[in-house]
């Protein structure tokens, strides 16, 4: 079992990622945007765009959840039975 130390570090790693994954997202998807006022429709923007995004906004949710858990760790003085 980890620590909450240990979970919290989890969390800003989660979050550095999901940040990393949203950028990622939305980057491509402005190239896509480009493209397609050049004219010309890029499928793999089609696709990866709406998946990184998603991705990004899912491990931001779970990098809150993991910061959540670990402060509940850390504040919670009850001994575990």
């Amino acid at each position: 079992m980890k620590t909450p130390l240990e979970v919290m570090n989890d969390s800003r790693s989660a979050r550095q990622q999901g940040k990393e994954w949203l950028t990622a997202g939305l980057g491509v998807g402005a190239i896509g945007v480009l493209g397609a006022l050049a004219g010309a429709v890029c499928p793999v923007c089609v696709v990866a765009t709406p998946a990184l995004v998603g991705a990004g906004l899912a491990r931001l949710g779970w990098a809150k959840h993991l910061k959540q858990r670990a402060e509940t760790a850390l504040t919670d003085t009850s001994e575990p039975t």
